[in-house]
Formats: structure tokens, sequence, C-alpha cells
């Protein structure tokens, strides 16, 4: 059991769990680890310290948040290492260097400047307000969100209204996408007394990324969240192509 979760409850349950059922549990910060060298809006340098060291690793990923998935797939390796598998360091660092991952604060755009990011829960929402925060600090940003309709919509939403200063409610194309209506009063919600954010609707992504690039001046930051759905349909508006065929959630 190879874990990089942190809160002390859930830890708890987790190690519990594989100590029941006689597993060998390893856990970030405490069997293995890694540290931040250098990080900015496009990806980061660390250093991990596992059975062994490996620095000046790679990742053409950025948050903070990913150098917890990353260490969980070193220590992976590590543990396959030890029993037999051959996986050379070489094959270590250009895996890591050379990812490719759409969707996670990925850059599609440079003027505007378009980030999108497939959050779709909570917890996924907060790491990426965290991300924009450290990365774009004193930058105003329009967010654009569409958001399933069986997810946790007010637990996604927050950490986003709080980092935005205009915020476009839109839905992707099918059955499963909240309507903006809800949407909306998911947003005013989050804001007792009265609305200090600027909150839109449009009826598609192509239409929210429209409105989005006439409200941009600047020195804003146009960040599309809310679901991979969301986030491969804006790609597609903006000229890629196959996107939306392979997005699960």
């Amino acid at each position: 059991m190879v874990t990089a979760v942190t809160q002390p409850e859930a830890l708890k349950v987790i190690t519990d769990s594989a100590r029941n059922s006689g597993s060998d549990a390893h856990v970030y910060g405490r069997d293995f680890e890694s540290v931040i060298a250098s990080m900015d809006e496009t990806h980061m340098e660390f250093d991990y310290k596992g059975y062994k060291n490996f620095n000046g690793l790679s990742l053409p990923l950025t948050g903070r948040h990913q150098i917890y998935n990353a260490s969980l797939a070193l220590r992976v390796c590590e543990i396959l290492i030890k029993k037999g598998a051959d996986i050379n360091e070489e094959a270590i660092y250009s895996g890591l260097s050379g990812l490719k991952f759409e969707g996670r604060l990925e850059r599609v755009l440079q003027t505007p400047p378009v980030i999108l990011d497939g959050a779709h829960n909570p917890e996924a929402a907060k790491s990426l307000a965290s991300a924009i925060k450290e990365l774009f600090p004193g930058k105003k940003i329009i967010t654009v969100t569409g958001i399933m309709k069986d997810k946790d919509i007010e637990g996604i939403l927050k950490p986003l209204v709080e980092i935005s200063e205009t915020i476009i409610l839109t839905k992707p194309k099918g059955e499963r996408p909240a309507s903006t209506d809800r949407l909306k009063e998911c947003v005013e919600n989050l804001q007792p007394g009265g609305s200090h954010k600027t909150v839109k609707t449009t009826g598609s992504i192509a239409e929210a990324l429209d409105l989005a690039k006439t409200i941009w001046k600047e020195g804003n930051i146009i960040l599309v969240t809310g679901s991979f759905y969301t986030a491969g349909e804006a790609k597609e508006a903006l000229g890629h192509k196959g996107v939306l065929s392979g997005l699960r959630e």
C-alpha cells in the first residue's frame, strides 16, 4: 500500500487496513518524500528521497499537489525494482520529464492566457485554487466553469469563487452537466449578503470562452475548470482536435 494521504483520520484508516490485511505500508513523509527545487507555470524541478535519492528530476506539470503524484509513482517504481522489475534510472528520469497529461493546469493559449484544469471534486478544486494563487500572484482570474450535476457542486465552486474576480457559468454538451441556474444558485449561496463577484452565464463552452475573451484585460488569467468535459470541450473550441473522445471522470 502506497499513499500520499496526509489527513490524520484518513491516513489512520488506510494504514490500519493495510496492517490488518498484512500489507506493507509506504507513507509519504515517513518512508519517502520529495522537495521542490523550482516551479513555474509550466513545469517543476524536484529531488526525491526514498530507498535511494533521485536529484534533479523534471516534471512538465505544475502545482504543488503534483509532487505527491510523482512521488507515489517513484515509490511504486522502487518497490517494483526491489521485486526484480527491470526499471533503470534513465527510464525514471525520462518517464517523468516526457510525461503528457492533458487538462492539468495546462496552458492552451498564450494571449489571452487560457489555463485548463479538469478539477471535478472539492479536493482537486482546492489544490487548483492554491496553485493558481501561487503561480499567478496578484493576477485577476476570470473563471469559466461547467460541472456535472452528480458532483459536489458547492464543494467545487467554493475555492473557485474565492480566487475569481469574474465567474462565467456554462455547461458542456451532453445530459450530465448541471444547469447554469443551479450553478448560479450555488455561487449565490457561497456569497451571503449579496454577490460581490461578477457572475455571468452562457449556454455553451464556446460562448463562455468568447465572453471571457471580451472581458479579459492585460494581466488577467482565464481559467477553465470544473470538469474534464468542460476542459476538453474548451480545448477543442480553441482548435485542438480529438480531445473529447478520450475523456472520463
